[in-house]
C-alpha cells in the first residue's frame, strides 16, 4: 500500500511507518513529537533498555528526585 506522508497527520503516519532509531544517547530529555520522527533522534530498543536500567538504578539508590525520572 502506497501512502503520501505529506497528506496525513502524525497518528495516521504512525500506522503506516516504523522508524529504526539510530540515537545512541542513553540519557536524554523527553520531547513530544509534532512531526514524523527523525531516526537520529530515536533510540533503538537496546539503548532504551539500557536507559531504563540506568534510571531504575538512580531511583533505587536515591540519587535523583521524581522530577528527574519524569523527564
Amino acid at each position: 500500500m502506497a501512502f503520501d506522508e505529506s497528506e496525513m497527520g502524525l497518528e495516521e503516519y504512525a500506522k503506516h511507518a516504523s522508524v529504526k532509531g539510530t540515537c545512541m544517547t542513553v540519557e536524554k530529555s523527553y520531547f513530544r513529537l509534532t512531526q514524523a520522527p527523525d531516526p537520529s533522534e530515536v533510540r533503538p530498543e537496546p539503548v532504551l533498555i539500557e536507559a531504563l536500567k540506568m534510571l531504575e538504578s538512580k531511583w533505587n539508590n536515591k540519587k535523583v528526585e521524581y522530577k528527574y525520572i519524569d523527564d
